[in-house]
């Protein structure tokens, strides 16, 4: 216990913002409000794999800290892997936690087996010490030793055990993205976050025991952040091609058309498939663009106006209530088994999108949805009452009505896993969503553009106002047979409420 950096180490922790697989948490008011910076959504990206993602449980004995307090984090994951937590914090610094040379090098954790930071033996504790504000920790686990973020991405803090990324929050998700993506594909890995809400002017530092004096050690926390490149947004735009249904073209035109002008994106960030060329091959092709253009900083946007289905649980079986959702998608038509549609390449499982989507390096992913079901990917077919049509696509193996299942019975985006996405649905998983050559649009649609171009501020407000006026509608228009239906916006970080229009 000579030496001071052994007995002591104090630095400022970093914030990141990355619920993956864990939870969210609501802290008090103060430095803690809801809206929190958007770039702390989100420091590494999640496994959209069911397969061969390691779920990680994430929890600190509290989640509001104050000045002197100390913090035991607690983690444990579903296999076997090499877990290693790193920090973020105010500062910009990203500091690897563990394994250090205090705790032993030694990462590997045995399935569902706890361990914690830091562990009983430890000599140290995790104190907090200012400055307020929120700090992420973040796990990650992989299958293979050193397969992920090597120990030449570190660097050592001056004469100590504990090491800090030589980068950015975007280089880190840039670097592991890279690392992940060259290892067998096969190889298991996740990752999980937690947030601690910090009061008052404060630094998290570790620290020896209470009885040692530990003198201050200020320069973590000095200076300014590294810059960051300018934010873009990206928008994907599909609109499928079937003979029963008039609109969605004219869906995936109009909203294009509106969130181009309000949000101010030119048109290399814009990307539309459209018609007959809305295939399962052109929708994968639409989501590697994204992969291949956006940056963690950007924001995405993807809009589907087109038939869904619900179909049972497709391998691997993940669904509390035995259902996978599922984009239709051109040449569908005719009758068929949804298995047959699967092998034809015609519907896109909520699974194989979840994998797509969680390969988008953007932070900020935004889905929207005008199907039936859309509450969870999907949409009605063409029964025709006084013009407004149905849009639900019926397999000969699934029957209408239990593809629509109990009323609310599950009205949230499907297998999504993290919170840094969020979807604005047509409707519940129960309902119909409905297009009506009065509107020339699907309902939902029209009064979401409605609103965007009405002078709302953000696209949280333009769904508020769309859903009102959706509402007004469809009660003006019961006895024609225009059937209910509930917009639903899942968004736990509200970031909707980022996408601030140009009024």
């Amino acid at each position: 216990m000579n030496d001071p950096w052994r007995t002591a180490s104090a630095w400022t922790v970093l914030g990141a913002g990355f619920l993956i697989l864990a939870f969210v948490v609501v802290c008090a008011a103060g430095p803690c409000e809801n809206e929190t910076d958007w770039r702390n959504i989100g420091l590494l990206p999640s496994n959209g794999n069911y397969e061969t993602n390691i779920k990680i449980q994430l929890f600190v004995d509290k989640t509001l800290v104050y000045p002197g307090d100390t913090v035991t984090v607690r983690f444990k994951a579903d296999k076997d892997g090499y877990v290693t937590l790193i920090n973020q914090g105010t500062s910009g610094k990203i500091i690897r936690l563990w394994p250090n040379e205090y705790s032993g090098m030694d990462n590997f954790v045995r399935a569902d087996t706890e361990r914690s930071f830091p562990a009983p033996t430890d000599q140290f504790d995790y104190v907090v010490n200012g400055p307020g504000g929120v700090e992420r920790i973040v796990a990650y686990a992989v299958s293979q030793k050193d397969g992920v973020l090597k120990e030449d991405d570190f660097k050592r803090l001056t004469k100590d055990v504990f090491k800090e990324f030589k980068g950015t929050d975007f280089g880190l998700d840039d670097a592991f993205r890279k690392q992940i993506s060259s290892l067998p594909a096969d190889t298991k890995w996740g990752t999980a976050q937690l947030n601690l809400c910090i009061q008052d002017r404060q630094q998290v530092q570790i620290a020896a025991p209470s009885s040692v004096q530990v003198p201050a050690t200020p320069a973590a926390n000095q200076g300014e952040a590294p810059s960051e490149p300018a934010e873009k947004t990206y928008i994907l735009a599909i609109g499928v091609y079937y003979p029963d249904l008039r609109w969605t073209f004219k869906d995936a035109e109009d909203f294009v058309k509106a969130t181009k002008t309000k949000l101010r994106i030119p048109n290399s960030q814009i990307k539309t498939v459209m018609g007959k060329a809305a295939t399962y091959q052109g929708f994968v092709g639409g989501m590697k663009w994204l992969e291949s253009v956006t940056r963690p900083q950007d924001s995405v946007i993807i809009y589907y106006s087109g038939h869904g289905s619900s179909i049972k649980d497709q391998p691997p079986l993940d669904e509390d209530d035995g259902k996978d959702e599922c984009y239709v998608l051109y040449p569908a038509g005719g009758s068929m088994t949804s298995q047959q549609a699967i092998q034809n390449k015609v519907l896109m499982v909520d699974d194989e999108f979840n994998v797509l989507l969680k390969a988008i390096p953007s932070r900020k992913k935004i889905v929207v949805v005008d199907s039936c079901h859309s509450g969870t990917i999907h949409k009605v077919i063409g029964q025709e009452d006084h013009g407004t049509r149905a849009r639900f696509f019926p397999f000969t193996d699934v029957h209408p009505m239990h593809a629509q299942g109990q009323p609310k019975s599950k009205a949230k985006p499907p297998n999504q896993g993290s919170d840094n996405e969020a979807i604005l649905a047509a409707c519940l998983d129960s309902e119909n969503s409905q297009e009506n050559p009065e509107l020339e649009n699907g309902l939902f649609t029209h009064f979401l553009i409605k609103a965007i171009n009405g002078g709302v501020s953000d696209l949280d407000e333009a769904f508020k106002v769309s859903k009102k006026a959706l509402d007004q509608y469809i009660a003006s228009r019961r006895n024609q047979g225009v059937e209910k239906q509930n917009p639903r916006i899942t968004d736990p970080l509200g970031i909707a409420k980022t996408m601030k229009f140009n009024r």
